[in-house]
Order: structure tokens, then sequence, then C-alpha cells
């Protein structure tokens, strides 16, 4: 099995996963299991705005600054905390070399057949190859062909699962370590939704291409699976096709401000937290409050002092 198969670990939600990892023996107050289908809802809301965004940038540089001054450096600082966070309080699984860690500055070490500093950044290396592929295919003059290109990949891939030959084809894995082949079924639902809102297909081709990412989110059958992703689906249509006053309020507008660097800071952080406190012997149920607490502040200092500011900077540049 190649590195770039092997590198691909997954992490969920502390609730439901964090006791797996360090077999800690006080029980969890709560189980919250569906918050790992939370990347999968972002890669969906992903298809969307990414053509939305393209559409509104005249030139592909336009669009790299648009996307690197999003991503990069609030990305880079949560690099620098997660891995000092996880040398100082010795978080299992998690302390890689220093080389890696300059390495995952990158955000994409799994080509380079380092490990992640933080197993969530997974999913930045397939947000980015998402960008890259949108980005060839838009500015190539295809926009007409994109999902048709896309569909074909996600049939493609369930084919490949299917027949259990992915593993059997010689450097494949470098076109799954670099474009996001496995999760192209979920940025293809958010972008035939705005394919579709803004009549670029047909009500019939657009039932199709939902019918493909259904078919390719369940290459084993795995309905219940493909069937939360659908329903996630359908919560999105209904967010951007209805008015839905309740996510105006502002302590979901906070939450939304601050998502990416939450999203970048709460594993090594929080689990570190929690890691420390149960070793304390402070009751679980505390711990994790704790290390929600921590991890809100964290984000909100990262959104406010680095992220804004550097987007702004460097699209005024």
């Amino acid at each position: 099995m190649h590195p770039g198969w092997r590198n691909r670990r997954r992490v969920r939600p502390f609730t439901t996963h964090y006791a797996k990892l360090y077999s800690h023996q006080q029980p969890w107050p709560i189980d919250f299991w569906i918050g790992r289908y939370g990347v999968d809802l972002f890669f969906m809301i992903s298809g969307y705005v990414i053509f939305l965004t393209l559409d509104k940038t005249e030139r592909p540089a336009d669009f790299v600054v648009s996307r690197f001054s999003r991503l990069f450096p609030a990305f880079w600082c949560a690099v620098l905390v997660t891995y000092v966070m996880a040398r100082l309080f010795q978080l299992p699984g998690w302390t890689v070399s220093p080389r890696e860690a300059l390495v995952n500055m990158t955000m994409m070490p799994a080509i380079f057949g380092a490990s992640r500093v933080d197993g969530v950044y997974w999913s930045l290396e397939k947000e980015l190859g998402f960008y890259l592929m949108a980005g060839v295919i838009y500015y190539l003059g295809s926009r007409g062909l994109t999902l048709l290109v896309m569909a074909s990949f996600v049939i493609a891939q369930a084919l490949l699962e299917m027949s259990g030959l992915k593993s059997e084809v010689p450097g494949l894995w470098r076109i799954y370590a670099i474009l996001p082949i496995e999760q192209l079924h979920l940025f293809l639902y958010g972008a035939s939704l705005y394919f579709v809102r803004n009549d670029m297909i047909s009500s019939s081709g657009f039932v199709l291409i939902i019918a493909i990412c259904f078919i390719g989110s369940n290459p084993h059958l795995h309905l219940m699976h493909a069937s939360i992703i659908l329903i996630l689906f359908a919560f999105l249509v209904l967010a951007i096709t209805r008015q839905m006053s309740f996510l105006r309020h502002p302590a979901l507008l906070f939450l939304g401000a601050i998502s990416y660097p939450l999203y970048l800071l709460h594993n090594n952080v929080g689990s570190a937290i929690i890691f420390a406190l149960n070793d304390a012997e402070l009751p679980m149920a505390e711990a994790l409050l704790a290390a929600l607490s921590v991890s809100l502040v964290f984000a909100a200092a990262l959104h406010r002092f680095v992220e804004l500011p550097a987007m702004k900077k460097i699209r005024s540049w």
C-alpha cells in the first residue's frame, strides 16, 4: 500500500472518536455522532460558493488571490498553534517532526508523504484540489462542460470502488492526493445547485446530476450514509432558496464568521485540553466544556487578528 493511501486518517468529533484515540476510562456525557457529517456539508457548500466566486472574478489571478487570502494566512498560524499544542501537551499520535510541520505549510503534505499536524486538515487538501479542478475547467472556457466532467469523475470513482481496482492502478494515488476524487460527488451537489439556480442546466439535468451524486456517495450500498448526505443537501437547498430567518441569529452569524479558524484549531487544541484535564481527573463533561470554550476563544482571536487583516491586505495589494 502506498503512503498516499496510508496518509488519509479521518478525525471525528470529540464525543464519538476521542475515546477511541486515547482510551480514557471516563464515559462521555453525550454522543453527537451526526457531527461527523459536518465536513460533507462543508464540501457541498463549497461546490456552490466556488462557482459563485468564479463568476465574480475577471482573471485567473483574481481567483488565486481570493482563495489564497481566504485560506493560507489563517492556516499557517493554525499549523503553528496546533503543532505547539501537540508538543506542549505531548498529544499521542499528533507530535510530528519540525520538518513535517514545515511541509504542512503547503496544505498538501500527503503529496510529500508527510504526516499531518492535525488530522482534520485532510479536508483542506481536498478543498484546495477542488479549487484547482474548478478553476482549470472554468478558465479553459469549458464552463458548460463543468458538471459533465465532474460527473464523469464521480462515476469513474464509483466503478473503481466497486471493482476493488483502485489500489491496483500504478500512480493513481497521486491523482487522489491532489484532486478530491473520493469527495467530488459532494462538491458536485453544490455545483449543480448553483448551475440550476442560474439557469445553466435544466431541471431534468439537475435531477440526473443528483442521482449520479447519490450513486457516488453509495458505491458500497451504505444507504444510511448516502441518505444522510441527501438530507443535508435538501437542507442546503432550503437555506439557499428560502428565507430561513433563524439562520440570521447573531450566535449563528458569529459561528459562521469564525467557522474556518474554529475548524483549524478545535481538534488538536481541544484534544490537548481534554487529555490534560482528564489526566487531572476532572469530569469529562467539564473537560469537554473547557475544550469547546478555549477553542472558541482561539478561533475568535485568529479570525479577528489574523484572518480578516491578512485577507484585507492581500486583496488590496
